[in-house]
């Protein structure tokens, strides 16, 4: 369960450990790949970034296509946190806006200084594997998963600066129309909402009033 993720790393490990006794090569790369979840939901982004990138290769050979969709999504969002991490380290100058304000501001406006550069460059690997997911998400008909990338997909864009080649704002209007119509079906479909502690990554990523409207709109 995401409430405790810690419970389930004794018979993974003892998974993992089989896997590479009987040499099962995708099953091993499936294994590493729940790890770097659990990782993931233990705050530790480092070890589950280096995991995911173990595995990676042997599934893009032999894992279905949901769970190499899961593995770039992931991947992205372990990019997203350490954006986001970074961010906080920086001066009080150089971040937008007081306490009160910062949410409703996306957190990369200017490439004046080198940690800016770092969060953009974190946010444009992270956009490139959400679009990998996005790919891999459409051929598998995963609405649940694709409704959550096209979300950080629509959040990427708002937070990118429009000088990085050219404006990002239709390519955010488009993912939060996708996204707004698979939140519809989802919603009119199953109790599932957007607000679980799946989706605890996008805190990281700059609010914004116009964002908020285009991607909350009630259905």
């Amino acid at each position: 369960a995401t409430h405790a993720p810690i419970h389930a790393l004794p018979p993974l490990l003892e998974c993992i450990s089989l896997c590479e006794r009987l040499s099962i090569d995708s099953l091993h790369a499936a294994s590493i790949t729940v790890l770097a979840k659990v990782h993931w939901l233990l705050g530790s982004t480092k070890r589950a970034k280096g995991f995911v990138k173990v595995a990676l290769p042997l599934l893009i050979q032999h894992a279905p296509l949901g769970m190499q969709g899961d593995a770039w999504l992931l991947l992205a969002k372990c990019h997203l946190r350490e954006a986001g991490e970074l961010a906080n380290q920086s001066p009080p100058s150089s971040r937008h806006g007081s306490k009160q304000t910062r949410r409703k501001t996306p957190y990369v406006r200017t490439t004046n200084n080198n940690n800016n550069r770092k969060i953009i460059s974190l946010l444009q690997i992270a956009l490139s594997q959400v679009e990998e997911a996005i790919v891999l998400f459409r051929q598998t008909q995963d609405v649940i998963n694709l409704r959550q990338a096209y979300y950080i997909q629509a959040r990427l864009f708002h937070s990118l600066p429009s000088g990085m080649g050219g404006s990002y704002t239709k390519k955010r209007n488009a993912a939060a129309r996708k996204y707004r119509e698979l939140n519809c079906h989802v919603l009119t479909s199953s109790s599932s909402s957007l607000f679980s502690g799946e989706f605890d990554v996008l805190a990281l990523i700059g609010d914004g009033e116009e964002m908020e409207r285009l991607v909350m709109e009630r259905c």
